[in-house]
């Protein structure tokens, strides 16, 4: 019986492409994103993080929009997120920069 192979756009067969595809996933999952501690909380929704290497990062919690420490309600802010968080290590996925250059994540 002849094997039938077809051929994509750029020479890979078909079952190849797949294998390729699984082990780039397999590689992805395998690589577990790095873990930084919170040692500040700044605002409701602004924390300090060092990083493996000790650095520091200014991080802002991207899709939050908690009221500043001057606002009503804005120490209570604050004072909740640094129960939840504060000397814990944390999963930072970086989505950008805003304009004063803290570093936008999600958790």
């Amino acid at each position: 019986m002849v094997e039938r192979r077809h051929r994509s756009t750029r020479g890979m067969s078909f079952p190849h492409a797949i294998d390729a595809a699984i082990l780039w996933a397999s590689a992805a999952a395998a690589v577990e994103p790095p873990r930084w501690r919170v040692v500040s909380v700044h605002e409701g929704d602004t924390v300090r993080c060092l990083d493996a290497g000790n650095r520091e990062h200014k991080v802002r919690l991207s899709g939050i929009d908690a009221p500043e420490t001057g606002q009503p309600f804005g120490t209570v802010s604050r004072d909740h997120l640094r129960q939840l968080v504060l000397r814990r290590h944390v999963v930072v996925h970086d989505v950008g920069q805003d304009k004063y250059r803290r570093m936008l994540a999600r958790a």
